[in-house]
């Protein structure tokens, strides 16, 4: 899944460097001894979290996870569009320059972008991964200094489009019910794509579908522009300057996921724009399967997420921790479980053989559970030995690290 990186940055300050900390039994989890964990040179101690002052990207990109926490979710369209295809966040045009072109790139409306000055965005794209009867539902939010400069980005992407695929296949205007002033075109009324000035906002929809007629597109698109507009009935665009005022880690939970190390998972670097806090709704944007992971977010409470280099949930209690792990830990029928760091009872480990039916190089994960809370850890360290022996040293290594900051958050 590719994600776009821009400059924010991580600052970090030790805090609570105690060299021996009994992780706490509490009803149904496994007391751990954290003196005792294989760590490797991790970093096992909890980090402060301040974005470093880089112009106004970093701050851009609190914006950007706003939108995205707004973004409908295409399963809301469509149950069957559930496979996650690409999530990015945006906060300038140059951000969709590494776009390929496939559906949901916004590469092709660089200039627009540029012109009307582009401040951040969120965008999401999911298949139903059939390969039959393809569906896709590619969405976007883009917020510009003003409803004028809005206006005009959506008229010329619009226009854009329109030129573009004129030489594929006709595209041609579609009137959206009740969105006179939709920009919208459809291309043989399998593929509709709209642009809808909202505010200082443009929505982007795309919907493709197999051999549908122009009705049944149409109707779809303006039921899915419904959705994202009472999703964004309680937002509030707030000043560039003003957004620092927002809370960077809220009741500690950027502490207490793991910071960047020297092998950042999944090739991840520091300057990744996803990394920050989120609620329920952003991050259901990132996860595998959001029907089954939103129904567990809801049953086990959880309320506040972090991601850094690694990803903590916060649930209701310990019971919720391990509903909500069952789900996150969930195997696929390819998929070989790994064993779990030495010490620690209470973690799940992966290795993934498919991701979106594409043969992975490696990449596996650790699902574990401290109280209430659970981090999901990852590791891209493709080794044939890790096959035949179901050990990942560099994930166990990991993980047990990030239960030691978990332990010292206390």
């Amino acid at each position: 899944m590719k994600r776009l990186i821009v400059l924010v940055a991580v600052l970090v300050a030790c805090v609570g460097c105690a060299n021996s900390v009994e992780g706490k039994g509490v009803p149904g989890t496994t007391p751990v001894d954290v003196s005792k964990l294989v760590t490797g040179a991790r970093k096992t101690a909890p980090e402060g979290f301040i974005l470093k002052p880089d112009g106004q990207r970093g701050i851009r990109s609190i914006e950007a996870r706003r939108l995205l926490e707004r973004l409908v979710h295409p399963i809301d369209i469509d149950p069957e569009i559930r496979e996650s295809f690409a999530t990015s966040l945006i906060v300038g045009a140059s951000d969709v320059e590494s776009d390929v072109d496939r559906a949901g790139s916004l590469r092709m409306y660089k200039p627009v972008l540029e012109q009307h000055r582009l401040i951040a965005g969120a965008r999401t794209t999911r298949i139903n991964g059939s390969s039959r009867d393809p569906k896709t539902a590619y969405l976007a939010l883009l917020r510009f200094p003003d409803a004028e400069a809005s206006r005009a980005a959506a008229a010329q992407m619009n226009q854009i489009r329109l030129e573009r695929n004129a030489v594929l296949a006709p595209a041609l205007p579609v009137a959206i019910p009740d969105y006179p002033d939709a920009n919208a075109a459809t291309i043989t009324d399998a593929d509709l794509s709209m642009f809808q000035a909202y505010g200082n906002l443009v929505i982007r929809i795309g919907l493709q579908y197999p051999n549908p007629d122009l009705a049944t597109v149409t109707s779809r698109a303006k039921a899915a522009l419904d959705l994202q507009i009472r999703a964004l009935s309680d937002y509030k665009p707030i000043a560039i300057d003003d957004l620092l005022d927002l809370p960077l880690d809220q009741d500690g939970m950027m502490r207490r996921a793991a910071a960047y190390g020297e092998d950042e998972p999944l090739g991840r670097n520091a300057n990744d724009l996803d990394i920050g806090l989120f609620h329920t709704s952003g991050m259901l944007h990132f996860e595998r399967d959001p029907v089954a992971t939103r129904a567990a977010y809801e049953r086990a409470g959880v309320d506040l997420i972090a991601r850094r280099f690694s990803t903590i949930y916060r649930t209701r209690d310990p019971q919720g921790a391990f509903e909500l792990q069952a789900v996150l830990a969930k195997r696929g029928a390819d998929d070989q479980p790994l064993a779990a760091p030495p010490g620690i009872a209470d973690a799940v480990c992966t290795r993934f053989e498919h991701i979106l039916g594409e043969k992975t190089k490696g990449i596996a994960k650790c699902v574990l559970v401290y109280q209430r809370y659970v981090a999901v850890v990852f590791s891209e360290n493709y080794d044939s030995a890790v096959v035949s022996t179901g050990v990942n040293k560099q994930l166990q290594e990991r993980t047990a690290a990030q239960y030691a900051i978990l332990a010292k958050s206390e």
